[in-house]
């Protein structure tokens, strides 16, 4: 059961659209996990070590406008938002509130 359950952690997954007021597009994450089997684990733990991480970019109509890989991105973004035309991803450092700041350009 466990090792479908990683499977299924390894297809696609899509993450809620949200909305960039500034430029009027949403975006929206969508990533791939990715388990390091050489990992010393419990076998219950369904956690991918890392992920592909994808940015989809739509319209205010929901048309596609471009994708891409994000490679400097190897974990799924928890928490974002879109502000100023950039988005924001919350990062806990050293259990201070930090943010990423993507810019997006195509």
């Amino acid at each position: 059961m466990y090792a479908i359950s990683r499977t299924i952690n390894e297809e696609i997954t899509y993450v809620t659209p949200f909305w960039d007021p500034h430029k009027e597009l949403f975006y929206r994450f969508s990533y791939q996990g990715e388990f390091d089997l050489d990992l010393d684990r419990q076998m219950q733990d369904l956690t991918p070590d890392k992920a592909k991480v994808y940015l989809t970019i739509y319209d205010k109509n929901l048309d596609q406008i471009d994708e891409a890989l994000v490679p400097k991105l190897d974990k799924v973004p928890a928490k974002h938002f879109a502000k100023d035309g950039k988005i924001w991803m919350y990062i806990n450092l050293e259990d201070e509130l930090g943010f990423v700041r993507l810019t997006v350009d195509f």
